[in-house]
């Protein structure tokens, strides 16, 4: 791809947001002082639950919302008063807007005329954008005529054509299929990787999220949560709310409680105070460190092994369980159990599936557990 694919790495610029917040003139906070720098050539992924802030940052830095308190810099240039159309940023929405009596020719070359570009750089520009996203073919059909999927990339090419120094997208994929939304995922995150491109992208679907993002920021009631690898996030949530969004199923969260005895540590579930659970080494230097008088035992549901309770099982080395529900994924199974008040959900292999309303001998992965303060929700290790 001559053009575009050429320039995109020496254009991406990075953006950066230091305290911004927004607040309506109702006195309602929509954002809590965001701090965030996504980096030059970055895809960064905002995700987190309806209303917690994300689209309305995004809106931020495209300029659809003005920002209350706080400095949005883009390449270093400060544009909190800068419109929309001198950011140098593109954006590619939920709904496609497109021209419908347009051509798909026309559709992305539209904004490239209004700024009086020459015909001949038009041309070349949206030839190299169709070649890349699969469109070549289509370029003299209208929008009626095309797919939801070649709808949106036609929307995408759109943005590629203008050459921006960000990319913005706000829930791009949303209105399609499931099937689709697989294909669309795979092409973005190849275009990314083509174009070099700096990419911020919002939406509420965690597959997305973790498939796509570079790093992922979870924003909930406004606020960042946490900012980091998809891998970090899965493997070390700051607290309780990331720690219970990502994944699917999410990860269990048990009340307990930290004990000591004989020089020992343990972690003893509320619902089942017979079952002390003995930490691993690394969480013992967290318990000593510790002074939460109640906890939070995670443990994702891989982590647990459910098997038919044998008549012998030793006392105090796993949990009894009753069967609620046993979900078959083909690939892998989902057990949802019970244990008192306590209910909890174990991935397996789809071996042998167990009857409702019996019972199965429930064991933890002892270095994969994790440790939250209950007050707070904050892990134990940050």
């Amino acid at each position: 791809m001559t053009g575009i694919g050429a320039t995109r790495a020496s254009n991406a610029a990075t953006v950066a947001l230091q305290g911004v917040r927004k607040e309506y003139e109702s006195g309602v906070v929509a954002v809590h002082g965001v701090d965030l720098t996504v980096n030059a050539g970055e895809f960064v992924v905002l995700v987190g639950p309806s209303g917690c802030g994300k689209s309305t940052t995004l809106r931020m830095v495209a300029g659809l919302e003005s920002i209350t308190a706080g400095t949005l810099t883009i390449d270093g240039r400060v544009v909190n008063d800068v419109p929309p159309s001198d950011r140098d940023i593109a954006m590619v929405f939920q709904s496609y807007a497109l021209y419908p009596h347009m051509s798909v020719r026309d559709n992305m070359a539209f904004a490239l005329k209004l700024r009086k570009r020459p015909a001949a750089e038009i041309a070349e520009r949206v030839s190299a954008a169709a070649s890349t996203l699969g469109l070549a073919t289509m370029l003299d059909r209208t929008p009626r005529q095309l797919s939801g999927g070649q709808r949106q990339r036609v929307a995408i090419g759109r943005a590629i054509v203008r050459e921006p120094s960000v990319f913005l997208f706000d829930e791009p994929l949303s209105n399609l299929d499931a099937a689709l939304r697989s294909e669309m995922r795979r092409e973005l995150a190849t275009l990314h990787r083509r174009l070099g491109a700096t990419m911020l992208y919002v939406t509420h679907d965690q597959v997305e999220a973790m498939t796509l993002g570079d790093r992922i920021v979870v924003m909930h009631e406004g606020r960042v949560r946490q900012v980091d690898s998809p891998g970090e996030l899965y493997d070390h949530p700051h607290d309780t709310f990331v720690a219970g969004f990502l994944g699917s199923p999410p990860m269990n969260l048990l009340p307990g409680a930290l004990i000591q005895r004989d020089g020992r540590w343990f972690a003893q579930l509320a619902d089942a105070p017979a079952l002390e659970i003995p930490l691993p080494e690394q969480l013992t230097e967290v318990a000593l460190r510790s002074r939460a008088s109640s906890i939070i035992v995670g443990v994702r549901p891989e982590h647990l092994v459910a098997r038919p309770m044998q008549p012998d099982e030793p006392p105090g080395e796993s949990l009894a369980a009753t069967v609620e529900l046993a979900e078959p994924l083909g690939h892998e199974q989902l057990l949802h159990l019970r244990a008192g008040a306590m209910s909890f959900t174990v991935r397996g292999a789809p071996g042998v599936r167990p009857a409702v309303g019996s019972t199965v001998s429930v064991r933890m992965s002892l270095e994969r557990l994790h440790l939250f303060d209950a007050a707070s929700g904050v892990s134990l290790r940050a």
